[in-house]
């Protein structure tokens, strides 16, 4: 079951091209805002400087949204950290306080998640975390088999309705201090292969 599950997961019905050369994959500031983004069931807190009784931890409703103190409800969904204080305090400014001070800090990210299958010790879905790499991934998942071929490693990635196949050399990464790591969004399939006999 859990073979045609990955079989399933690594054969979309997309377009998919393959990229040899890792450290030339970019990372482009859609991605880095949509990695970045809330989404339903994150968790983030608002402080309000001076004002404890608006301060406090919120959760993204289904519908993307916050029941804030004063200014009721506020639709945050896609919004980064900063554009939520933004918008926070431009709302409040409206009849509420005249120049408040609203910093934002993300506690969690439950909306977004990577996957992690083939030759580790504890294959998955992981939940995501800003700026995470394909070693930390790995290490999530256990760290690799006896079996894993660490140099190959390969990584599934969707972009609107086409998905590329990206070649990792973690095992390089690791030991090489020259090497680049590599950056993950929200969910990359990581698949390890095994080593043929």
């Amino acid at each position: 079951m859990r073979s045609l599950m990955i079989a399933a997961l690594l054969s979309a019905a997309c377009t998919t091209t393959a990229t040899t050369d890792y450290q030339k994959v970019t990372f482009d500031t859609s991605e880095a805002i949509l990695a970045s983004a809330v989404s339903p069931s994150d968790v983030f807190e608002v402080r309000v400087h001076g004002h404890d009784d608006l301060s406090g931890l919120h959760r993204v409703s289904p519908e993307g949204d916050i029941d804030f103190p004063l200014i009721k409800r506020v639709r945050v969904e896609g919004l980064t950290s900063s554009q939520i204080a933004d918008l926070i305090r431009q709302k409040l400014m409206e009849g509420y306080l005249r120049s408040p001070t609203v910093t934002v800090y993300v506690k969690e990210v439950n909306s977004k998640k990577i996957f992690v299958f083939g030759q580790v010790a504890k294959p998955g879905a992981f939940l995501y975390e800003d700026g995470m790499n394909v070693v930390q991934a790995i290490a999530l998942a256990g760290g690799f088999s006896t079996f894993a071929q660490q140099n190959n490693v390969k990584i599934k990635r969707k972009s609107g309705d086409k998905e590329s196949t990206i070649d990792i050399p973690v095992e390089r990464i690791v030991t090489d201090p020259g090497s680049t790591n590599f950056r993950l969004i929200p969910g990359d399939i990581v698949f390890v292969p095994e080593n043929p006999l």
